[in-house]
């Protein structure tokens, strides 16, 4: 399966640009430290980028595929902190 290469444009663009941009830093460090939850965060990413309605928080987010309660808890923690 390929994965398909996202720029800075298609997260701008997508209705949850501060989710999916959080979920994808989150998934490149995974990746250069090896780690496996790198396949669940690139999961949720592609699902927060694919979701055609704004999401207001990570619980919000949790209904979508890929996204479980670490993710959306991470979610609403950064969240907390963004605000």
């Amino acid at each position: 399966m390929a994965v398909k290469k996202y720029r800075q444009e298609d997260i701008a663009s997508c209705q949850n640009p501060e989710f999916a941009s959080w979920v994808w830093q989150w998934y490149k460090e995974a990746q250069e430290k090896d780690q496996r939850i790198q396949f669940a965060l690139r999961k949720a990413f592609d699902s927060l980028v694919a979701h055609p309605e704004k999401l207001r928080n990570g619980r919000e987010a949790s209904r979508l595929s890929g996204i479980g309660d670490h993710i959306s808890d991470k979610l609403e923690k950064r969240l907390r902190q963004y605000i």
